[in-house]
Parts: C-alpha cells; structure tokens; sequence
C-alpha cells in the first residue's frame, strides 16, 4: 500500500484504512476526546451540545427492553454510543479501525461499570472485518462521511446484513440542503495525512436502502445547532457574543432540537445532521 504522506501517488491507490485509523489516534491525542470525534477546534460547548443531542436522541429512539439484546457500534470512536447501549442493557461489539479510539472506548467502560457488555473489534467499518453474528441494533454515527462513497456503500450494505430481521440500525447523514454546512465540505480524495471527509446526504441513503430493500424513516433534525454553530459561531465576535452567551446558546440550541424532534418552528432544511431509523421492509 502506497505512504499516506505521498499525495500523487495515494491519490492514485484511493482509500487506504490505515493511514485514516493513523489521523485519528493522532487527533486523539492532540486535543480532548469530545473534539477529537466531533468539531476539532469547535468550543467545548458547541461539541457538548451535539453529543447530547446525539445521544438523547438515540436514547429515546431504543427499545424499552434492551437486556440480552445484542447491538453493534459501527465507527464507536471514544465509546459514546457503545457506553450507552450497554447501559441500556445489551451487549455491544464496539467495532473500529483506530486502537486508540478502541482503547478509550474500553477505559469509558469500565469508569461507567459496564465494561463486561462490551466487546472491541478492530477493523474496518466498509467490510465489517472481525463481525459475524446478526444484530437486533445498530448504530453508525459520524462516520459514513469519513468514508468514500464505494466503502460507505459497503459499509451499509454489510451492516444491513448484519441486522436481524425485525432489528433497527439508526444512521446519521448531513443535511446536504444546508448552506452553510455545504460550503466547507469539498474534499474529493484522502488527504495525506489520512483524514477524508464529505457531505453525505439523505437522497444518497435513500437510494442505497432502495436497493437493500430496507425502509428508511426520519427521527430527528437539529436546526438549531446548525444556526448556532455554522451561522452564530463564524459571525460572534461582529455580533458581540461572549464565551458564556455561546455556552449558554449552545445549551439552548440542544434543548430546542430535543424539544422539537422534526416539527418544530424551523424548517428542516436549516439542520445539519439528520438521525434515521432503518428497518428491512
């Protein structure tokens, strides 16, 4: 496989795996877990508020019996949703291609007691090494969107078959309508440091759930965190918007979109992320 830090040539090879689970042990170590998993140089605030409304979000969305069921966290990063999930009851496989993000998942664990339920796999996320049993849920969060459009397929479509049939997997893709989000996501190609990254909308998961013959329904949206973080956050400091305002905005945001799942006084258009729901057909 052709070094990562040669651009002309890992251009030509395409993706290379572990030259991305390099770049993200590397930006684990570089700055706090939060943001290494979500908006690097974002304030700790903005980042709290998406991880709460993420996990929130998902956590209304599960089964009210989840003891003894068996759940896979696709991409489990620092353990967020792994911890969860096993909180929750099941027993998780935590699959990811990084050892580092593997090993802070599993030091979660064990500071939240519920490192027994939980089993790490190292491997990648586009062929699903190291997984062979069915699962009755799976979550995918802020991955697919690190991944090239022929292993985000794969990814889905082995996750698809990794799903029981009557088991839920719960996705979340960009909004691909938002302008401010789509203005800075144009990377076509891996860079040489191993990070890749591209906006991933509903209409491409549509279009591959068709094809699965799964049925796709949508959750959750968070305009209010995209205003807050791609509209107030670039423009604070012409606004006059101190530290302890955006915290406080940032608080607020999160608690408006969990308030308003879908339906609320702002178009969907204005989110960032939307969470899906889906279920073979």
């Amino acid at each position: 496989m052709t070094s990562p830090g040669n651009k002309s040539k890992s251009s030509k090879v395409g993706y290379n795996p572990e030259a991305a689970a390099r770049f993200w042990s590397r930006r684990l170590k570089a700055t706090d877990p939060l943001a290494a998993v979500l908006t690097f140089n974002g304030p700790r605030a903005l980042n709290r508020a998406y991880d709460t409304w993420e996990t929130t979000s998902l956590e209304r969305l599960l089964p009210k019996a989840m003891r003894r069921k068996h759940a896979l966290d696709i991409g489990c990063g620092i353990g967020r949703l792994t911890v969860l999930l096993a909180e929750a009851g099941a027993e998780v496989a935590a699959l990811d291609l990084s050892p580092d993000m593997l090993a802070r998942c599993r030091a979660r664990a064990r500071r939240r007691g519920v490192a027994s339920r939980i089993t790490s796999v190292r491997g990648s996320a586009h062929d699903l090494s190291g997984i062979e049993e069915k699962f009755d849920l799976i979550t995918c969060f802020g991955l697919l969107e690190h991944l090239p459009a022929r292993q985000r397929k794969a990814c889905l479509e082995r996750a698809f078959g990794h799903l029981k049939k009557r088991g839920r997997m719960f996705v979340v893709v960009n909004n691909k309508d938002n302008f401010f989000l789509n203005t800075g996501y144009r990377l076509k190609r891996q860079k040489p440091n191993g990070y890749y990254v591209s906006l991933v909308g509903m209409d491409w998961l549509e279009k591959v759930c068709d094809r699965q013959n799964m049925s796709l329904t949508l959750k959750a949206a968070n305009p209010f965190y995209a205003l807050t973080h791609y509209h107030l956050l670039p423009n604070r400091k012409a606004l006059g918007v101190s530290e302890i305002e955006l915290n406080r905005l940032s608080r607020q945001a999160c608690e408006l979109d969990l308030a308003h799942p879908l339906n609320g006084p702002l178009p969907r258009r204005l989110a960032s992320h939307f969470m899906v729901e889906i279920k073979h057909s």
